[in-house]
């Protein structure tokens, strides 16, 4: 598995297809990319739409004759494997926009889902966040149960702009905070508590490529704490939450 929105370009290719040891100054070794470890099982590329065009081509390579060769090598090593890729954008879109290989695009539609955003499901929002609190209880050593009736339609309520990722966020901070045996609708504090889908009412509207919920989370805090010359009671205040919230925000994203 490899999510190629966090390795740099410089190095994606050396991630995906491994080097031979003198490639580079510092290949003091042979190592095999993620490429070659998943032969004989499946390979998971998560964010493929973040690949360079030039080694979109090497991979398209890949997929249409089994067969890679690591960096530095003149050796071509047979692979066998299975390729999952997933994008939360929007990849034909890219293609017509010539930031995506065509050619590449057809070779991997084979297979095509398309997840829904989790505005979208329901009730199942209730199932993923009891989810995370059953992970949540492990990593915290709490003993939550649930949620309240009324954490839960506020969970409903609210149109998720950031996804699951959003989510968890969420759920993360309450259960950090929260001191009763279930959840309750004034632990779940929200960032966006006016997100809607459609800026009718003046609201915050979802880019049509989706957003990065933490990117915008980081620069909402980072925001807030300048507008309030680095005074983090009143940026709180201002984000409508604890001051024992925003600070352990602040941590999470190294803003402290």
């Amino acid at each position: 598995e490899l999510n190629c929105a966090v390795v740099p370009g410089n190095l994606l290719e050396s991630e995906l297809f491994g080097y031979s040891k003198g490639a580079f100054t510092g290949a003091t070794s042979d190592k095999q990319g993620i490429i070659e470890q998943a032969d004989g099982g499946t390979l998971f590329l998560d964010e493929i739409a973040e690949i360079p065009t030039h080694l979109q081509s090497k991979l398209l390579s890949f997929l249409e004759n089994k067969k890679i060769r690591r960096l530095g090598s003149v050796t071509e090593r047979e692979v066998k494997a299975r390729l999952i890729a997933a994008s939360n954008r929007d990849l034909e879109k890219l293609v017509s926009e010539g930031k995506f290989r065509e050619d590449l695009f057809y070779r991997i539609n084979v297979v095509s889902c398309q997840l829904p955003p989790l505005r979208e499901l329901g009730r199942d929002v209730i199932l993923i966040a009891e989810k995370f609190i059953g992970e949540f209880n492990q990593q915290l050593t709490r003993q939550v149960s649930g949620l309240t009736p009324e954490a839960e339609q506020k969970l409903l309520a609210h149109q998720w702009p950031g996804n699951v990722r959003e989510l968890r966020n969420v759920i993360e901070r309450a259960m950090l905070f929260a001191t009763g045996d279930r959840l309750d609708s004034s632990d779940i504090e929200l960032l966006f508590p006016g997100a809607a889908v459609e800026n009718a009412t003046g609201g915050f509207t979802i880019p049509p490529e989706g957003l990065d919920w933490e990117e915008h989370e980081k620069a909402i805090l980072s925001q807030a704490l300048k507008r309030c010359g680095n005074n983090q009671s009143k940026a709180a205040r201002l984000l409508s939450m604890s001051r024992d919230t925003f600070v352990y925000r602040l941590k999470k994203f190294g803003l402290d």
